[in-house]
């Protein structure tokens, strides 16, 4: 039975699985935070319980006569365990997205180990509901899940989210339309910020960035997700890193819209977000065979033991790409939002 928690919720021509495994590398970084001795402060990390509410306020600066009168309460969570309720389920939460540029916050999450294994959990955020997905436990890919993602009117953003594109194809021949990669977004709207990042900005860089939050990422993250159910450490991790960065999306549009409507030659508002989007906008649908890739055998046994590690010593070694360390050495590279 599904069960549900009610309110607990390009640049350079750089290897893109390289580029995804910088920022990866920059979330796991260690963080300190000092909390202020005060009763009143917000938490000390960022959570979809306690969301910053800049989709209503990115909402009510653009469509000024259309946006709800009060901000939206912390989304409600949705954990589905059932094939049959996600074709149910996911149709009624996309009708209305309640989110700018009809944009959902997407997000995948899978086992860590000496093989990848298939993507596990899938969530999907719209403004007042995360939908937590167990992909593990269907025995195939429910047709919602497949319209939803070949469709480009529906925007999914998260970052390296065309990474997790490409997951979804290797893993179950799915192809992904309307993928808005949010390090692109942030970079259109503040090219000189972020001149000297190159490779993906992490997640949780954004997050300090654009929400003054700080982003937790721990051994959570690392967990075995095709076990259900999952725990309420995982319900929480997964629906704060889809919310967040639909949270994201709409404080750089905001910005992006702000500067555009005060930049002559740029009194179209929103022409600019539509241009804006368009800009980070990408889809997957083609991933060469694994029989074209190109490298050694692997030798299992010589490697180190923690995934990155293992990324570079196969990339050094061997001299292969990211792209044959991703899928032939089963080394979860593709770890940015997660």
């Amino acid at each position: 039975m599904s069960s549900r928690v009610s309110r607990t919720k390009m640049e350079f021509a750089i290897p893109h699985h390289l580029d995804q495994l910088a920022a990866s590398l920059a979330d796991t970084a260690p963080y300190e935070k000092k909390i202020p001795d005060t009763m009143s402060v917000r938490p000390a990390f960022y959570s979809f319980r306690n969301p910053v509410g800049m989709i209503h306020t990115a909402f009510s600066k653009i469509y000024k006569h259309t946006a709800p009168a009060q901000p939206f309460p912390p989304p409600e969570v949705v954990y589905i365990d059932e094939a049959a309720q996600v074709d149910q389920l996911l149709p009624k939460a996309l009708e209305t997205t309640g989110t700018i540029a009809n944009t959902i916050g997407f997000d995948l999450e899978w086992d860590f180990g000496p093989r990848t294994g298939k993507a596990a959990v899938m969530q999907v955020s719209t403004a007042t509901r995360i939908l937590i997905i167990h992909l593990s436990s269907f025995r195939g890919l429910p047709t919602s899940i497949r319209e939803m993602m070949a469709d480009p009117r529906i925007h999914k953003t998260g970052v390296a989210v065309r990474n997790d594109a490409h997951k979804l194809r290797r893993d179950f021949g799915l192809s992904s339309a309307g993928l808005v990669e949010l390090s692109t977004l942030a970079k259109a709207v503040e090219p000189e910020r972020w001149a000297h990042r190159r490779l993906l900005i992490s997640l949780r860089d954004l997050c300090s960035a654009y929400l003054n939050e700080t982003l937790r990422k721990d051994a959570v993250r690392t967990s075995t997700w095709s076990h259900a159910p999952l725990s309420a450490m995982q319900t929480e991790y997964a629906a704060s890193d889809a919310y967040v960065s639909l949270e994201l999306f709409h404080a750089i549009a905001r910005l992006g819209y702000t500067a555009a409507h005060h930049t002559p030659g740029h009194a179209d508002g929103l022409g600019y977000i539509e241009q804006l989007v368009s800009r980070a906008t990408s889809s997957v649908t083609d991933v060469p065979h694994l029989k074209q890739v190109r490298g050694p055998p692997m030798q299992r046994p010589t490697l180190p033991g923690r995934a990155f590690e293992r990324a570079l010593y196969v990339w050094k070694k061997d001299a292969c790409s990211f792209t044959y360390v991703a899928a032939n050495a089963h080394i979860r590279i593709s770890t940015v939002v997660q």
